[in-house]
């Protein structure tokens, strides 16, 4: 029998998830992705054709710490999380991810040019919109944190 004073499960997921974000580790973390995203553009442009075994890994794990994260702030916002334009906007960099992913992961084809600076326009596009967050993100810890 449960007591009126326990959690529920979904409770339990959005402390946890709201601990993850005003954590050091999610500033340090995000920090980290936005780096991997300079060297993942810096790839695109140096190897032309972005389909090195590095390049896809570094990709991969980029879009997949993205839509974890957004995936916890869904989590700890619960339905408050769709009034934030910035969190609507998190949903499009996540449908960024997966369409910089696909083109990835599908190497070159006979449309090499066209599918090279599609690719490079999304990396660019989703790094402005990564550095933007960025920099909001710190501006919240760093007023959250000053006395």
């Amino acid at each position: 029998m449960r007591s009126h004073h326990s959690l529920t499960r979904r409770e339990i997921f959005q402390n946890l998830a709201n601990r993850i974000i005003y954590s050091k580790f999610y500033m340090a973390l995000y920090v980290v992705m936005a780096l991997l995203s300079v060297v993942s553009i810096f790839l695109s442009f140096h190897q032309g054709c972005s389909s090195s075994k590095l390049f896809v890994v570094l990709e991969c794990i980029i879009n997949g710490t993205m839509i974890a994260e957004v995936a916890v702030r869904f989590t700890a916002l619960g339905r408050s999380y769709w009034r934030s334009t910035s969190n609507i906007l998190d949903i499009l960099l996540v449908c960024f991810c997966f369409t910089t992913l696909i083109l990835v992961l599908q190497g070159c084809g006979s449309g090499h040019e066209a599918e090279e600076v599609l690719d490079t326009v999304l990396l660019i596009l989703r790094n402005a919109v990564q550095g933007w967050r960025l920099y909001t993100m710190v501006k919240k810890y760093v007023l959250a944190f000053t006395p």
